[in-house]
């Protein structure tokens, strides 16, 4: 247990929901990466960061708090390839295969480091960073996101209750760095507004924490004419669009999407619902998820937060489309059979199913999907189907 006074860990918290919120909102503003990561760095008392992606023979930087213009260019040009904090990311990540977190001095003693080049003719000239708490995970274009954050030479090393206040942080690290790749490749998803995601097959909608609909695209409308997705007013039944309540028809499945809103809407990390229509036998799979701040701004009302809106994605289970087998790989670092087995349980199949399709032992299945749920960061299979299946 984290030792600490009440107004303490209220106070941390609070810091923390200020980095998650910078966090998303650099997601639509790259300039806000900077910021994310020097709020990082304050939060478990680093005096720089470093935060770049990995290409094996060239890193990107995201953003570098705390470098200057001579530091950061000595770093990509040279001594990212030297660097035994970066060698050690490297081998983490092809024995972790996940998301990680590591104190520098387990894997790269005082004494080595002080005698390296890194150090020797790089950093105690121009950065003075001498202690690390670093992380990574793979990102779906095959580099590796790593985060580094440093103290001098002069102040202790950091220890592993500080390695898991970090670690707490970084899967929505991860997921806005995935969400900003992401509408990178949709050609300016942020730039165009909301237009293109009217040209997706999914149905999508934007609310708010009450579920009143900011906006919803035509394929949300086709979904919601089902009995399982209501958009109503209170006179009744309502187009999609300003005015309207998103809801679910079931008690059950009702009181479950209030709480995964509410929490998307805290900047939590939402969740996903399987619904079901004794009419018509159709399947679908609702996600409820964060929207990034600029397109969801939040108001700062004293030290208290208002809370922001939230992405729905609504598809029909029939015909599961999953993520390119490759890219499931490079993103949760699943196994070729892990892989395989995270396929064959789409569409709600069950472990005794797969099992007999791949002539295994019903306790070799559930064994490998605790490993995937593991690696994918998944509670339920319900929410790895949400991982899995493409929009």
């Amino acid at each position: 247990m984290e030792i600490g006074s009440w107004s303490e860990r209220t106070e941390r918290d609070r810091a923390a929901l200020g980095i998650l919120e910078g966090l998303y909102d650099a997601v639509t503003t790259p300039a806000g990466w900077y910021e994310s990561c020097r709020a990082l760095a304050g939060h478990v008392g680093a005096e720089t960061a470093l935060l770049c992606l990995d290409r094996g023979n060239a890193v990107i930087p995201v953003a570098l708090p705390g470098f200057s213009a001579t530091a950061q260019r000595g770093y990509a040009e040279h001594y990212h390839r030297v660097d035994p904090w970066t060698l050690a990311a490297r081998r983490l990540q092809q024995s972790e295969g996940r998301l990680y977190s590591f104190l520098g001095q387990d894997h790269v003693p005082a004494s080595v480091f002080e005698e390296s080049e890194v150090w020797q003719d790089f950093s105690r000239h121009h950065l003075g960073a001498f202690h690390l708490l670093g992380s990574g995970f793979r990102m779906d274009d095959g580099s590796q996101a790593i985060l580094g954050l440093h103290r001098p030479r002069d102040a202790r090393a950091f220890d592993h209750a500080e390695r898991r206040q970090l670690h707490r942080l970084l899967p929505h690290l991860r997921n806005a760095l995935f969400l900003a790749h992401r509408l990178d490749a949709a050609e300016g998803l942020a730039a165009s507004g909301f237009a293109v995601l009217e040209q997706i097959a999914s149905g999508i909608a934007i609310i708010d924490r009450q579920r009143n609909v900011v906006f919803a695209n035509a394929a949300m409308e086709r979904h919601a004419s089902a009995a399982e997705i209501l958009l109503r007013t209170e006179a009744g039944n309502a187009p999609p669009g300003r005015g309207a309540l998103l809801s679910l028809a079931r008690p059950a499945d009702q009181t479950r999407f209030v709480e995964l809103v509410e929490c998307a809407s805290r900047l939590g990390a939402g969740g996903a619902l399987r619904l079901h229509s004794a009419d018509s036998g159709r399947h679908l799979l609702l996600l409820v998820m964060p929207l990034p701040q600029r397109l969801s701004p939040w108001r700062d009302s004293g030290r208290i937060l208002a809370p922001g809106r939230v992405l729905v994605i609504l598809r029909d289970q029939a015909h599961p489309a999953a993520l390119d087998g490759e890219m499931l790989k490079s993103l949760y670092g699943f196994t070729d059979a892990e892989e395989a087995v995270a396929r064959a349980l789409l569409g709600g199949r069950s472990p005794e199913a797969v099992a007999k399709d791949r002539g295994v032992s019903v306790p070799t299945i559930r064994t490998q999907i605790r490993h995937i749920l593991e690696k994918a960061g998944a509670r339920s299979l319900r929410e790895l189907e949400g991982l899995l299946v493409a929009p």
